[in-house]
């Protein structure tokens, strides 16, 4: 894992910025999950069980958005690749129920810090963060807190910006919680059900996709 000192002196000079008008999108299984202010469980960035305290609760945590539905669901496993059918998908049962696809529209401009191709691959760890499993990521992503906070102060950065595990020629985003209360103050939210979403009818006419009745 790189040194935080490094880290931070990389990370510096490659901020990137979202304009005021950038649409974003969350894929949520639950209204309360849209911009939730506290999670149970830690995803790709963490942190680790490891640090959660006597409560049990988590230090911090993230807030995964995505540029564009196609990324938000399947990062946020609203797909699945299936395990009996090879070269098929199906759409998890629950989000077709009960999936929301959150649209964020920005009323101010934001920055990242940029983490994505060519950085994850100067830095050596572009293939530690595509791992399916997250506990690399998760220790980094303490590391990320840390040097988050350090850089706040002068870049401005409330997040991160990353290549995308699922689609891997798009980026995903993670918005720390610290950075939450500026983020819901500056942004318009639209809802609306995963099932009525266009994305959801072209998914379902998709020759890869496998319907339910027949997993």
């Amino acid at each position: 894992m790189p040194a935080r000192a490094h880290l931070k002196e990389v990370l510096a000079a490659g901020v990137c910025v979202l304009r005021r008008g950038t649409w974003l999108v969350r894929a949520a299984r639950a209204q309360a999950s849209v911009l939730p202010d506290t999670v149970k469980t830690a995803y790709r960035w963490g942190p680790p069980d490891s640090a959660r305290g006597n409560d049990a609760r988590l230090p911090f945590h993230w807030l995964y958005v995505a540029e564009d539905p196609n990324t938000a669901i399947w990062e946020g496993r609203f797909c699945e690749r299936s395990e009996e059918r090879p070269g098929f998908f199906h759409v998890q049962p629950d989000v077709v129920e009960r999936g929301i696809i959150a649209l964020f529209r920005l009323e101010a401009d934001f920055r990242l810090l940029e983490l994505g191709g060519p950085t994850a691959a100067r830095l050596g760890i572009y293939d530690q963060i595509s791992e399916p499993n997250h506990t690399w990521c998760q220790h980094f992503g303490v590391e990320l807190h840390h040097v988050l906070a350090e850089l706040h102060a002068d870049t401005g950065a409330i997040g991160i910006r990353y290549p995308s595990r699922k689609l891997r020629n798009r980026s995903a985003i993670a918005i720390h919680s610290e950075y939450l209360s500026a983020w819901r103050r500056a942004i318009t939210i639209r809802t609306v059900r995963f099932e009525d979403m266009p994305i959801h009818r072209q998914l379902c006419r998709d020759p890869c996709y496998l319907p339910q009745d027949r997993r």
